[in-house]
């Protein structure tokens, strides 16, 4: 009965996608020196994007944040415009704040689509359906539709989108940033997203800029 009680939960759908996608990034930190060496990553990236994709799909009538706002008239030029330039601000910074300092440890052992292509397409096909398509609907759904609410109220479908405090904000922020090794630069996204998500009521604008970062950094990769 609990686990039904779970499942009709509405942070399930938000949270399952995500949860399967770090799955699959522990399979990937959890294997054998030995495997791993003889292993390439990006199959397995493949097959992570593969699946929570599906899952992604398959919990789509539920995200009605972001079925409701796809066909409305509410949508506009002015937070298009500041979506689009929350997406190249956040990408600049990161790359400025691609330092050791802001950093926790390295990132994954991945090449990004540019280095990829034209080699292996089918790997630069996946960094792409994934870094652009996939992670930012999924991270969006997770940590601004989902943490970001929950931390002012656990009812979170019921508060608007506008009402979020700064407290939770800054925290969704944070948590955002501890998910990706280039720390600082993480918080400053999550600020960033979580803004535009606060001020324009629609998930989609914040789910644009991610993507337009991530589209960025898989043509102009950071150094490391």
């Amino acid at each position: 009965m609990h686990t039904r009680r779970l499942a009709t939960h509405p942070a399930f759908p938000r949270a399952a996608p995500f949860g399967v996608y770090l799955v699959f990034l522990l399979v990937e930190t959890t294997l054998p020196p030995s495997l791993a060496a003889k292993f390439d990553p990006h199959w397995l990236y493949l097959v992570q994007i593969a699946v929570t994709g599906g899952v992604l799909a398959g919990c789509w009538p539920a995200f009605i944040e972001l079925r409701h706002s796809f066909g409305r008239a509410a949508w506009s030029i002015g937070p298009l415009a500041a979506a689009l330039a929350t997406g190249l601000v956040v990408f600049f910074l990161w790359h400025a704040l691609d330092q050791p300092w802001a950093s926790l440890g390295s990132g994954r052992p991945l090449d990004p689509a540019v280095r990829l292509f034209p080699r292996h397409v089918l790997f630069a096909a996946a960094r792409v359906a994934g870094a652009v398509v996939l992670v930012p609907i999924m991270e969006e759904l997770f940590w601004r539709s989902l943490v970001t609410r929950w931390i002012d109220r656990s009812d979170f479908l019921s508060l608007a989108p506008a009402r979020i405090s700064a407290r939770a904000l800054c925290a969704g922020a944070v948590l955002f940033g501890l998910e990706h090794n280039l720390l600082l630069a993480g918080i400053v996204a999550g600020l960033a997203f979580g803004e535009l998500y606060r001020r324009s009521g629609n998930l989609w604008y914040a789910v644009i800029a991610h993507a337009l970062t991530n589209a960025l950094l898989e043509v102009f990769p950071v150094a490391g």
